[in-house]
């Protein structure tokens, strides 16, 4: 299947995961976060194919909307510091390594992130 047809039910199930990064456990909260990191991975071939350009791009597409809406709940909820932590690892490849549009989004959610003391209190515990 391609990535467009995909988009509207992939729309809605990461739609609920971001609802769930609110939820009061704590556990389940933290899974949601790392739903989304997997959400934000792109697709790999099978038996040496490689995933052609179109594709991908895509994709990135898909991934920037997702950054997106991401950095509209972290701005406009209060979540849990672990939370947060468990947010920033979902995106670190794309914010550090991505050669794509993804990584403007990764970077600009990143410094949200990043402004939370409790954030940063808790990130440099759990290294």
């Amino acid at each position: 299947m391609t990535p467009k047809v995909l988009a509207p039910l992939r729309k809605r199930a990461v739609t609920a995961v971001i609802e769930l990064l609110g939820n009061p456990n704590i556990r389940t909260a933290t899974r949601a976060a790392d739903a989304l990191g997997s959400a934000l991975h792109y697709p790999r071939g099978m038996f040496g194919l490689r995933v052609d350009e179109a594709t991908y791009d895509e994709w990135t597409g898909i991934f920037c909307e997702t950054l997106e809406d991401i950095d509209r709940a972290v701005r406009s909820h209060s979540y849990d510091p672990l939370v947060l932590v468990g947010i920033a690892r979902a995106i670190s490849w794309h914010e550090q390594y991505s050669n794509t549009a993804t990584s403007k989004y990764a970077k600009k959610l990143k410094k949200v992130l990043t402004a939370s003391l409790d954030y940063r209190v808790f990130a440099t515990l759990k290294d």
